[in-house]
């Protein structure tokens, strides 16, 4: 007699198969990977729904067959078409029936080191306004990896604590937006990508909701921004590209180029100096794709105050500027 590697029950020497799991040794168990290995897997931690779906088309009907006569596999049935007579995504169901089929075959020496195995449980409800949740619970609150449909048609997918969103999830709105990354307490605080139904994409750091740290964000049109953040606006050091070809590189203060910092035309223009609020203001120096040079004060774009003028073919003029025209 020997001992199932499935589910420890005894094999005699005359049976071919394990009667309690349906185990056989014949079986490609590297193409088709035990409950123990599908649980270890890398793939299946991340908690992505079409990672799951994946590892269960390439094992389901092996993994039918050794639970198929059970009473614990008619449960699981039962479980999966009840999640579909209440409408739920297929991949909820899928969900669902992964995680039965895991509570059901764990390795029990995972289960005997996890304190809190003996509480969780996995529930498939509705609630009063019509919201469903499939996935883990501990001590009757979500811990856990779930999923979260809500009647308005917006989705929450990913890990729970305590009933909020905490670790690694996805929300999708009704209009077309998501947002995959990092949650604590219900709330986008990490690092996380958030992608719009129009087109425009943001990467980076999250706190409270909101950019913050470093960051790319690219604009529906071509252009992209990657840099620093505050409290969801463009502060600190930063490069703006233009899908046309022109850049700035340099600081900015709520949204805008203020401080020092350089700006490049695709024609060959080039200005280096200070920005105040989007517009050149300040000390700098401006130089043209025909070799003039302008090395100056500004104020609000135009050459204003003290400055030089330096021609390409030689000369220069010094002195006052105003509204960039220098005075006779």
């Amino acid at each position: 007699m020997v001992m199932c590697p499935i589910c420890n029950s005894t094999i005699k020497n005359n049976e071919v198969s394990c009667k309690e799991c349906g185990y056989e040794e014949s079986l490609d168990y590297e193409k088709y990977p035990t409950l123990q290995m599908l649980i270890g897997n890398e793939r299946t931690k991340t908690g992505r729904i079409n990672d799951y779906q994946v590892l269960l088309e390439e094992r389901k009907e092996v993994e039918k067959n050794r639970v198929l006569n059970s009473d614990i596999y008619k449960d699981i049935e039962k479980k999966y078409e009840q999640t579909k007579k209440e409408n739920v995504d297929l991949k909820e169901g899928v969900l669902y029936l992964l995680y039965k089929l895991k509570e059901i075959k764990g390795n029990d020496e995972e289960q005997g080191s996890d304190p809190l195995y003996n509480n969780r449980d996995i529930k498939v409800y509705k609630n009063e306004f019509g919201d469903i949740y499939i996935g883990e619970v501990i001590d009757g609150q979500k811990n856990g990896y779930g999923i979260m449909k809500y009647a308005d048609g917006e989705e929450y997918e990913g890990e729970f604590i305590d009933d909020k969103y905490n670790g690694h999830g996805v929300y999708r709105w009704v209009n077309g937006d998501v947002y995959e990354g990092d949650f604590i307490d219900g709330v986008k605080n990490g690092y996380g990508i958030f992608i719009f139904a129009d087109g425009e994409e943001y990467e980076g750091g999250f706190i409270d909701d909101k950019y913050n740290g470093q960051g790319v964000y690219k604009w529906a049109n071509g252009d992209e921004f990657e840099g620093e953040f505050i409290d969801g606006v463009r502060n600190g050091f930063g490069v703006l590209k233009s899908a046309d070809g022109d850049e700035y590189r340099g600081e900015w203060r709520n949204d805008r180029k203020s401080g020092y910092g350089v700006y490049k035309w695709v024609y060959g223009d080039e200005y280096e100096g200070e920005y105040v609020d989007d517009v050149k203001n300040g000390y700098g120096t401006m130089r043209y794709a025909n070799g003039d040079e302008y090395e100056g004060e500004f104020v609000d774009d135009e050459k204003n105050g003290h400055g030089i003028y330096r021609y390409a073919k030689g000369g220069e003029y010094e002195g006052e500027w105003e509204n960039d025209f220098y005075k006779m």
